[in-house]
C-alpha cells in the first residue's frame, strides 16, 4: 500500500464501500507537520494517496467510516486553536471530491470545549482518540475527553444525522432564533469516577 520510505506513516483505520474500495486513513509527515492522508484500492490498485489536511498542527488518531451511499468520513484530534478538538472532513462519492483543508474546503471542528455548552464541565477540555460506526440514518461518534484540570477524562458521544446533514455533539452548539440551546451534547457517558468503559455499540443502545 505505502513504501518504506524517511517519513513516518503511523495509525492507520480501515473501511470498504458498496463497491468494494477500500478505505485506509492515516497519519503522514511527508510534508513536515503530520497531516491526514487516505489511501483507496479500487478494481485497478492502490491509488496515489490523498492529502486531506493542510495546517500547521498537532494531528492523532485519524478513523474512517463509509455510509450507506459511499460518502466517507474521517475524523482526527487536532490542537490548531490551542487545545485538542475533533475535527471531521468527507468524500462525497457523487462530487468525487473531498470537503477538506487539503482538498477543497475546509475542516470542520464536531467535538470541542464550548463553555456555552451545558453539558461541559469546568476547565477546558481536550478531546482525543476519536471512534466512528455507523448505525441507521446516524454516523457515531464517540471520544476521550480530558479535563486538564484533574488530568482524568471522560468519554463524551455525538453522532451526525446523515439525512439532515448535521452534527449534534459536544461543544457544536447550536442555537434556534431565540438563542436558546435545543441541542449538544446529552451525557458524559464515562465519568471521571466510573472504572468500566461502555463500548460504542453501548453507546448507541442507550442513547
Amino acid at each position: 500500500m505505502t513504501q518504506r520510505s524517511q517519513f513516518n506513516l503511523r495509525n492507520p483505520d480501515i473501511d470498504i464501500d458498496s463497491n468494494g474500495r477500500v478505505w485506509v486513513v492515516y497519519e503522514d509527515n511527508s510534508w513536515g507537520p503530520t497531516e491526514i492522508v487516505v489511501s483507496v484500492r479500487d478494481t485497478v490498485g492502490w491509488n496515489p494517496k490523498v492529502r486531506v489536511t493542510n495546517s500547521p498542527s498537532r494531528k492523532a488518531n485519524p478513523a474512517i467510516q463509509v455510509d450507506t451511499i459511499n460518502n466517507v468520513h474521517v475524523v482526527w484530534e487536532d490542537d490548531r486553536n490551542g487545545h485538542f478538538q475533533i475535527f471531521w472532513d468527507e468524500w462525497q462519492d457523487d462530487n468525487k471530491a473531498w470537503v477538506s483543508s487539503g482538498q477543497f474546503g475546509e475542516d470542520t471542528p464536531v467535538m470541542q470545549y464550548h463553555a456555552n455548552d451545558p453539558y461541559q464541565e469546568g476547565a477546558p477540555i481536550d478531546f482525543k482518540n476519536p471512534a466512528l460506526e455507523i448505525f441507521g440514518d446516524k454516523l457515531w461518534l464517540v471520544a476521550e475527553a480530558h479535563f486538564r484540570d484533574t488530568n482524568t477524562s471522560a468519554i463524551y458521544r455525538g453522532y451526525r444525522d446523515l439525512i439532515a446533514g448535521m452534527w449534534i455533539s459536544s461543544g457544536a452548539v447550536i442555537t434556534d432564533e431565540s438563542d436558546e440551546i435545543p441541542f449538544c451534547s446529552k451525557d458524559i457517558y464515562y465519568t471521571r469516577n466510573q472504572h468500566e468503559l461502555l463500548s460504542i455499540n453501548s453507546i448507541i443502545s442507550i442513547s
